[in-house]
């Protein structure tokens, strides 16, 4: 087998992306042992491409949606570092005024963006929701601005779910909903932005979760993680 054939044959492999902030990148580097919960559902079929601090904007900067169309399932799991209300003057905190770093605006044309180059016929967008943090996490100065990240979570939410529904073959895995109505959301999350609590049977539970949403939604996916049988 020559060498081109076989990096063709490993690319096509990962027929699964998912797109993400700090959410999966703090569970990708390696720390404590860590494994990202995609990998745990996908194995090796599914390309975990996270950073830290990662917007929407990601999807339509150098025309990187054009090339997501590649995989066949593309999951994205953004929009906390999009939404989540950013103040400047904490010694003098007006909790109704802050700045965003992806306005409502920008955040559905990228999403729009990335739709309309994609097959029905071939590609699977899955989008999981945005979570609502914690209310204790909300507190700034002893200010309560949580119900104000509650109102930008569900703005966004909306958008998604709208393009989600819009395109044929889309999924919106509402997990914001299973947290906040099903499970403990403290037992998951760790701070404001989300993060998965950080230790392997956190991440194998919160992996268990997805997992039972997408079920549920009837996605017509595999999950083939022998090595992490959930």
């Amino acid at each position: 087998m020559g060498k081109l054939h076989f990096i063709f044959i490993l690319y096509m492999s990962k027929n699964k992306i998912v797109l993400s902030d700090s959410i999966i990148y703090r569970q990708n580097r390696g720390r404590k042992g860590l494994i990202p919960y995609p990998t745990l559902l996908f194995g090796d079929s599914i390309e975990i491409d996270a950073i830290s601090h990662k917007t929407t904007d990601s999807i339509t900067k150098d025309d990187y949606y054009l090339k997501l169309k590649d995989y066949e399932y593309i999951f994205i799991h953004l929009g906390i570092c999009d939404c989540y209300p950013r103040y400047k003057d904490l010694d003098n905190l007006d909790i109704n005024k802050f700045n965003v770093n992806v306005n409502i605006e920008t955040f559905e044309n990228n999403i729009k963006k990335l739709i309309s180059v994609l097959d029905p016929n071939f590609n699977k967008l899955i989008i999981m929701s945005i979570t609502t943090p914690p209310k204790q996490y909300a507190i700034v100065r002893n200010k309560d601005y949580s119900e104000i990240v509650k109102k930008q979570v569900e703005l966004y939410n909306n958008i998604y779910k709208k393009y989600a529904s819009e395109y044929n073959y889309g999924y919106y895995i509402d997990i914001d909903d299973k947290l906040q109505n099903k499970y403990d959301i403290d037992e998951y999350l760790m701070d404001g932005s989300g993060h998965v609590i950080e230790n392997l049977e956190t991440i194998y539970k919160y992996a268990k979760l997805v997992k039972e949403i997408i079920e549920e939604s009837q996605i017509p996916i595999t999950f083939n993680s022998p090595k992490f049988p959930l």
